[in-house]
């Protein structure tokens, strides 16, 4: 993706219905072009290099990073000092108080024995909001991706677009 002619980036995405909007949930649906277009590409041990888009959706899982929880030892995040000026104050204790990932709360970076992966850290002003808002994880079996929406490859198509639609979603990433 081309960033350098970009002054500013905005994604709409619909919010289904919840009883607490202003709070993130686990059960949040992942923008899976993001993680994919933004994934680590180099390094050590880097294992988001060679995966196809239909790949990578097989093997990968997003999760929504949230606000750490009291007494979890397994919480993906960390206060912030403003979350915890936030926490103190009397706004933090409202249940409508809105802690945003970056600012009230970060990730934290994954040991070798955590089960997930972050985005990369540096260039900040691309990854800044995603790192600490979702997290790779490899899902315990893999599940098979179903393309919906677009017509898929058949005899009567061109072997130009069947081509196409195979090196865009089964072949490796490069």
């Amino acid at each position: 993706m081309e960033l350098t002619k970009i002054t500013e980036m905005k994604v709409n995405t619909m919010v289904p219905s919840t009883k607490a909007p202003n709070r993130r949930s686990i059960n949040s649906k992942v923008l899976w072009v993001d993680l994919y277009g933004f994934r680590l590409l180099y390094g050590k041990n880097c294992k988001f290099q060679l995966p196809s888009p239909y790949e990578f959706v097989m093997h990968w899982e997003g999760e929504a990073l949230t606000p750490p929880k009291k007494d979890d030892p397994n919480s993906k995040t960390e206060w912030t000092a403003a979350g915890k000026a936030a926490m103190r104050s009397l706004n933090g204790r409202q249940t409508n108080f809105k802690f945003r990932p970056g600012i009230h709360y970060i990730v934290k970076e994954p040991n070798h024995w955590d089960d997930y992966h972050t985005s990369p850290q540096r260039p900040e002003e691309i990854y800044e909001v995603l790192r600490h808002t979702w997290v790779l994880k490899r899902r315990p079996r893999p599940c098979v991706p179903i393309l919906e929406g677009i017509p898929v490859p058949a005899p009567t198509k061109s072997p130009e677009w069947n081509s196409r639609f195979f090196l865009l979603f089964l072949a490796h990433g490069r």
